[in-house]
């Protein structure tokens, strides 16, 4: 309908009236890339969303309650805070901190580590925890203590 509106202004002869209707047309063109620029946006919005009503916060970082109930995790406190992103901090070590058997994550954005106790794995439903050992590996036996260039001179 648009192109035939053009060829009836240029069968005219109307020259300005052709180069309206063809500024018309870029423009229209231009709304269309912008609504469809903002709807991008909504679902990005949409999907923000959701995944806000789906965070959780357990000890010191996010995680991500599923629909089957089991909950994802952990990620960055500071990543989702500062910019809604949910983004996994890294497995470091499984220890005893202070006789509690503990995974230990590192933040690399924040320069932080983290640590959850097992027995929050043992009762949530975390959904990778068979990625993670599951006790902390026995401590190192003592070393024997090494001889040293003054001992026999005291």
């Amino acid at each position: 309908m648009f192109k035939d509106m053009v060829k009836l202004a240029q069968k005219a002869g109307n020259a300005d009236l052709v180069h309206r209707l063809l500024d018309v047309q870029a423009q229209a063109l231009d709304q269309q890339e912008e609504v469809y620029r903002l709807r991008r946006e909504i679902e990005q919005f949409k999907q923000q969303l959701a995944e806000a009503g789906a965070v959780e916060f357990y000890h010191g970082l996010y995680w991500r309650r599923l629909d089957d109930g089991q909950i994802e995790g952990p990620f960055s406190q500071d990543r989702w805070d500062v910019e809604h992103k949910l983004v996994r901090v890294t497995y470091n070590v499984t220890r005893l901190d202070d006789g509690v058997a503990v995974h230990r994550f590192i933040c690399n954005y924040a320069k932080q580590a983290y640590v959850i106790p097992l027995a929050f794995y043992q009762k949530e439903r975390i959904k990778n925890a068979e990625e993670l050992p599951k006790e902390p590996p026995p401590p190192d036996p003592p070393r024997p203590r090494q001889r040293g260039f003054m001992d026999g001179y005291r």
